[in-house]
C-alpha cells in the first residue's frame, strides 16, 4: 500500500517504550494511538532526517523494530539505511547500525540487512549482506543481546561451521542465499538453516544444515545436515528448507526432503533439542483424519510453531477409507499419533454456510501456547455464491471453530463490507487469541479513498478498527498503511498487550510509524481526564 516506499526493504531498527492510558471503547483509531516516528524527526546521531519510515515489530515492552531511510545524510544513498534504537523513556536514543559503517566482525562495509527478530527481553538477530570491496557479497547473522550495545555475529558466508569441514555458503534451497532468515526465541536463542561446502564462491551447492546459537562466542551448533538421518532411520535429509523455527524450550523444527530407498520423493517436518537425530513430527503418508486419510504432499513448505513447541501445518491427503475423498487440510501435530485436524476440504463452515473448499490457500498459520490457530479459507456451496465465499476463522482447543470475518459481511464502522478471497491479507495472533490483519473493502462511501482497514480482533470486543484509509490524522488523511503480520511471534506488529505498531502514510506526504492500544471501556469522566494524553508525540 506504500507506493512511495519503492526501494528495497531494509533494516533499520527502533525499539521504543511505550505506555499507553486506557480509552472508551467507542473511541476512534487516532485516540487510541501513539506516533512512534515521523519523517522529518532528526536521527539520533545527527546525520539526516527521517523519510521513509516502514512497518514495525512490537513487543511486549512497547519496544518496537522497524525500518527507515534517511535525507540529507552525509554520504547520500551510501549511508541513508539505518537500524535506530529508540528509548521513550528518557534514555538517549541511538543509531544501531548504518549503512557504509564496518561490518560488527570489522572485514566489510555494511550494504543492507533483513527485517530483525525482537523477543520479549530485548534481544534482536537478523542477517545482513555485507561488501568486501568484490561482486561477490558476503552475508552474516548478527545478534544483539539485550541490555548491551554490542552486535555480534554469529555466523558469516565463507567462515568454518561447527562441523570444522564445511564453510558456510550459497545453496540452491535458499534461492542461492547463504542464511535463512532468523528464529529467536524467548531466552535469546537463534536458530537458522545455511548452506554448506568447500569454499565460497560463486557455485551453488545442495547442501545445508540447521543451526543453533546462544548468541555467545563459540556458542554455534549443528543440529543436523544433508546425509544425516532422522531418528527413524528412515531415509536422510536432502534440501533443508528455508523456515527454521525455535521454540521456548530451544528445540529447533525444520523442514526437509529426504532420500528414502524405493521413494521417488518423501518430505517431512522434524523437531531436535540437539542432543540426538532429529524425531519425525509428520512426513509423507502419514494417516489422518482417523486413518481416512494419507498426507500426500505439502502445499507450503513454510509452518509455525507456538512458543509451547506445538506445529501446525498444511497438507495434501489421499482418501485411503472410510468413502473421505482426496482433500486439503491444515492439521497441529501431536508429540504422538495423528495429528489434529482443524479444518479439512468438505467441512462445514461454523455458521453452516458453505463447506471449506480449499484449506491450504494460506501463507500463515499462526498458532499460540494455547493451541489457538488463525487463518483465511476459501468456502463452496455458500448461499451468495462468489459474494460470501471467503473468510477469516479462529480455532480454539476447548471452543472450536469460530468465524472472525466474511465476505459481503458489514464492516465494523458500517462503512462497506468485506470484499472477496484476496482481499483478506495475513493474520498474526497473540497468547490472548486476538488477531490483527488487513481487509479490502467495497460499497464504501468514499470509494478508493477509504476501501482498506487494519483491523483487530478481540474474542469478547468482536472486530475492531485499527486504522482505515480516510481517517483524519495529525491534521491530514491516511491514504495507505502497512503492518507486519506474520505466523513468527518475534517479527510481527502485535504483542500480548492488545497492541499493534503500523506504518502509515498522509495525503500531504508525510508517513510515520503509530502503535494503536485497544481500547478498554470506562467512564466519560475518566475519559476527559485523559483526552489531552491520548495523542502525543515523543518529546
Amino acid at each position: 500500500m506504500f507506493s512511495s516506499l519503492a526501494r528495497t526493504l531494509t533494516a533499520a531498527t527502533v525499539l521504543t517504550a511505550i505506555v499507553l492510558p486506557a480509552v472508551d471503547a467507542q473511541a476512534n483509531p487516532p485516540d487510541d494511538t501513539t506516533v512512534v516516528a515521523l519523517t522529518g524527526d532528526a536521527s539520533p546521531d545527527g546525520n539526516g532526517t527521517l523519510s521513509s519510515i516502514f512497518r514495525p515489530v512490537i513487543n511486549n515492552h512497547g519496544h518496537i523494530v522497524f525500518d527507515a531511510f534517511m535525507a540529507d545524510s552525509t554520504q547520500g544513498t551510501a549511508d541513508d539505511r539505518v537500524k535506530l534504537f529508540y528509548h521513550l523513556d528518557g534514555q538517549p536514543s541511538e543509531v544501531l547500525l548504518r549503512e557504509g559503517q564496518t561490518a560488527p566482525d570489522g572485514n566489510g562495509i555494511v550494504e543492507v540487512g533483513s527485517l530483525p527478530s525482537l523477543n520479549n527481553a530485548g534481544d534482536i538477530a537478523f542477517t545482513i549482506r555485507i561488501n568486501v570491496g568484490t561482486t561477490l557479497k558476503h552475508r552474516a547473522v548478527i545478534y544483539r543481546e539485550a541490555g548491551t550495545t554490542n552486535l555480534s555475529t554469529i555466523a558469516r558466508s565463507g567462515e568454518t561451521a561447527p562441523d570444522g569441514t564445511n564453510v558456510f555458503t550459497k545453496v540452491s534451497s535458499l534461492s542461492a542465499d547463504v542464511f535463512s532468515e532468523v528464529s529467536l526465541n524467548e531466552s535469546g536463542q537463534i536458530a537458522f538453516s545455511a548452506g554448506l561446502g568447500p569454499t565460497f564462491g560463486t557455485t551453488i551447492v545442495d547442501t545445508s544444515g540447521v543451526f543453533r546459537s546462544d548468541g555467545t562466542a563459540g556458542g554455534l551448533e549443528e543440529i543436523t545436515s544433508s546425509g544425516d538421518a532422522p531418528s527413524d532411520g528412515n531415509g536422510t535429509f536432502t534440501f533443508i528448507g528455508n523456515n527454521i523455527l525455535i521454540d521456548d524450550t530451544n528445540r529447533v523444527i525444520f523442514g526437509s526432503s529426504t532420500e528414502v530407498v524405493g521413494t521417488p520423493f518423501d518430505y517431512g517436518f522434524f523437531i531436535s533439542d540437539g542432543t540426538a537425530a532429529p524425531d519425525p513430527i509428520t512426513r509423507y503418508g502419514q494417516t489422518v483424519l482417523g486413518g481416512n486419510g494419507s498426507i500426500d504432499s505439502y502445499p507450503y513448505f513454510p509452518t509455525s510453531i507456538s512458543p509451547a513447541g506445538q506445529m501446525v501445518f498444511q497438507a495434501s491427503y489421499l482418501g485411503v477409507g472410510g468413502g473421505l475423498p482426496d482433500g486439503e487440510g491444515v492439521f497441529i501435530a501431536n508429540p504422538t499419533g495423528e495429528p489434529t485436524a482443524i479444518i479439512h476440504t468438505g467441512q462445514t463452515a461454523p455458521d453452516g454456510n458453505g463447506t471449506f473448499a480449499d484449506p491450504t490457500d494460506v501463507s500463515y498459520l499462526p498458532l499460540n501456547s494455547s493451541g489457538q490457530l488463525a487463518f483465511r479459507a476459501k468456502l463452496t456451496g455458500t448461499a451468495l455464491g462468489t459474494a460470501d465465499n471467503a473468510g477469516i476463522f479462529l480455532y480454539d482447543p476447548i471452543g472450536g471453530l469460530m468465524q472472525v470475518a466474511r465476505e459481503g459481511q458489514a464492516a465494523p464502522d458500517g462503512d462497506g463490507k468485506f470484499a472477496g478471497e484476496f482481499n483478506f491479507g495475513q493474520i498474526a495472533i497473540n497468547e490472548h487469541g486476538q488477531i490483527i490483519f488487513i481487509a479490502d473493502y467495497t460499497d464504501t462511501d468514499g470509494g478508493s479513498a477509504d476501501d482498506s482497514a487494519l483491523l483487530f480482533y478481540d474474542p469478547v470486543q468482536g472486530l475492531l478498527t485499527v486504522v482505515r484509509k480516510g481517517d483524519a490524522f495529525l491534521g491530514s488523511t491516511i491514504t495507505g498503511f502497512d503492518a507486519l503480520i506474520s505466523d513468527d511471534v518475534t517479527t510481527t506488529g502485535l504483542n500480548d498487550l492488545g497492541q499493534v505498531g503500523y506504518s502509515f502514510e498522509l495525503a500531504d506526504g508525510r508517513s510515520g510509524v503509530a502503535v494503536w492500544t485497544i481500547p478498554t471501556p470506562s467512564t466519560t469522566a475518566v475519559l476527559g481526564l485523559l483526552a489531552p494524553l491520548l495523542f502525543r508525540r515523543r518529546g
